[in-house]
């Protein structure tokens, strides 16, 4: 499964627009004063002017061999998250680590290997081996019944977790998190509430494209 388009909203347009330009160096594909789009790696992202704030969680995939170098990329760039003094968040029952910082408007931002996807590249890391848009959040009460409809629609399945409190549906390249805001109130690794916040996404996933709304209730 892979992310192919994303559109988040934001309140703060103009603080996004410097944030990825400023961060990540990023060449708009489209740029207005009520959005704009850029490409990073094979996902398309949008941010849409919006009149309330919502939170997302969502994440770049990185190759596997260049966390530390990313790191580096990004440091005095923004404010890496730490947990126990260290930048480095390893999932190791997931084999992946990661880092986390919060974008232009406060959103958390995640660099991610995964090396069972053996995607290492040569040199010193740069915008342009970010692969993709990897995953994104979808908090709501009922994760189950998300779940059941992307199973559905897209033909994808729960990787890992537990539709109870916290599931992954999708696979190593591309996924939902599926978060139950009822049981589980933070997103790791902050103190802030997995709030149902919409986007829109569009999904290949087996030779097929799928687009989907999220309204912070239920995928459409």
């Amino acid at each position: 499964m892979r992310i192919k388009e994303l559109t988040l909203f934001t309140k703060n347009l103009e603080a996004q627009k410097q944030f990825h330009k400023s961060v990540f160096g990023v060449d708009f594909i489209d740029d207005s004063t009520e959005h704009f789009s850029f490409l990073i790696g094979w996902t398309k992202l949008t941010f849409k002017q919006a009149t309330k704030l919502k939170v997302y969680h969502y994440c770049y995939l990185i190759p596997s061999n260049k966390l530390e170098s990313s790191i580096q990329w990004l440091n005095g760039k923004v404010e890496l998250i730490t947990t126990d003094g260290s930048v480095i968040h390893d999932h190791g029952h997931w084999n992946a680590k990661a880092v986390y910082f919060y974008d232009g408007d406060g959103n958390i931002g995640e660099f991610i290997i995964r090396p069972d996807l053996d995607n290492a590249t040569e040199g010193e890391f740069s915008f342009s081996d970010i692969l993709c848009i990897n995953e994104i959040g979808a908090p709501s009460n009922n994760s189950r019944k998300l779940n059941d409809f992307l199973e559905e629609k897209l033909g994808t399945t729960v990787w890992k977790g537990d539709l109870e409190r916290f599931a992954v549906n999708g696979d190593l390249e591309g996924m939902f998190l599926l978060v139950n805001n009822t049981v589980k109130d933070k997103w790791y690794p902050t103190e802030i509430f997995p709030d149902a916040a919409p986007f829109d996404v569009q999904i290949l996933n087996d030779g097929q494209l799928f687009d989907l709304r999220y309204d912070g209730e239920k995928f459409a």
